[in-house]
């Protein structure tokens, strides 16, 4: 597979076979196309040659639906709708989840965004587009929405760069308890270390973590 960004090549010849069920870190210098690369594995991009495959189909051949429901993709800096933190939680998912299940998802990711007293967390007001949230904030609410879709896989894109280390843990913990394959770009020694293998762009080599730190 090879592809590219605004005309120019990222990366040529890669032929990587990310198994289910395990985690992987992907790492590399600034420009080697790692977010271009996750946006290729969620089917958001096409390769300028080759395919990207999902349980032996061209993702491509997918319903947009169906890679929804098997793929959560959080971007560094998360979409945040306007309305409060049940609306953004809710925001898009297809079944039915009662507010003690995102209660508990809120708890596991350390969200405590401060509530007026008397004020249910699920009810607090995040502001127009999220204006009334911190960085880490975003971040964990960004990931608690992809976790309310029970996806069997989890693409995440620098996802603890605005959190602090207990928050950062709590969050790793969270995602890896719930998502059975988890691929993140990272720069942060703790979110490797949870990760069973590390992929180096722009050269797509394989190293198991215990060789790569």
């Amino acid at each position: 597979m090879a592809y590219g960004h605004d005309g120019r090549a990222l990366a040529t010849g890669l032929n990587l076979n990310l198994a289910e069920g395990r985690s992987y870190a992907i790492v590399g210098p600034s420009g080697a196309g790692k977010t271009t690369f996750l946006c290729l594995l969620a089917g958001l991009l096409s390769p300028s040659s080759g395919r990207v495959m999902l349980r032996g189909r061209p993702i491509a051949d997918y319903a947009l639906d169906a890679v929804r429901s098997l793929i959560g993709f959080v971007p560094q800096q998360p979409a945040i709708v306007s309305g409060t933190v049940r609306d953004n939680l809710l925001y898009g998912c297809p079944h039915r989840v009662d507010d003690e299940e995102l209660r508990t998802l809120l708890d596991a990711l350390r969200f405590d965004k401060d509530a007026p007293a008397g004020t249910d967390i699920l009810d607090v007001d995040v502001g127009a587009a999220g204006q009334l949230l911190s960085g880490g904030e975003r971040q964990r609410l960004g990931i608690a929405r992809a976790l309310v879709r029970r996806p069997q896989i989890m693409l995440l894109d620098e996802p603890s760069s605005a959190l602090d280390t207990q928050a950062e843990l709590a969050m790793l913990e969270a995602v890896h308890a719930r998502v059975p394959t988890v691929i993140a770009i990272t720069h942060r020694d703790a979110v490797m270390r949870h990760a069973d293998v590390c992929v180096h762009l722009p050269s797509g080599e394989l190293r198991p973590m215990a060789q790569a730190i």
